[in-house]
């Protein structure tokens, strides 16, 4: 995880999460811990995540397991029309490491700010305009 977080830095990369779920993903798990190496501004930190540590209640991974185009695009229709449950953790997660890379101060903030944006139908509305524009 480290050699890509340098290369990464080396690509010119100004911030970035590599993450690893121990359950053997390559994204932020809600089923065990996420080791994750964060690269900012050069600066390497390593730190690893629970999901129980965001009141996200550990899921096995066929609760989140997908299929086909149709059945992943129902998935993300109603993770984004507010039903809650393994599918809308795993985004809120997931979700949070791109707000925290960008913009918010803590990871609790960032999952906020995906609900947030979830429950105010926003990121409805942006699924949206890429539908329109694709």
């Amino acid at each position: 995880m480290d050699l890509m977080a340098n290369a990464l830095h080396g690509l010119g990369v100004e911030c970035a999460f590599v993450v690893h779920g121990a359950d053997g993903v390559d994204e932020i798990s809600i089923s065990a811990v996420t080791n994750i190496v964060e690269m900012r501004r050069g600066q390497i930190k390593k730190f690893a995540i629970h999901p129980e540590e965001f009141g996200i209640l550990p899921a096995t991974a066929e609760a989140i397991h997908g299929g086909d185009a149709g059945t992943n695009a129902s998935i993300i229709e109603a993770v984004l029309r507010g039903e809650k449950g393994p599918c809308r953790d795993v985004v809120l997660l997931n979700a949070a490491a791109a707000i925290v890379a960008g913009s918010a101060a803590t990871w609790k903030e960032a999952i906020r700010a995906a609900e947030d944006s979830i429950d105010s139908g926003a990121a409805s509305r942006k699924l949206q305009q890429l539908r329109e524009f694709a």
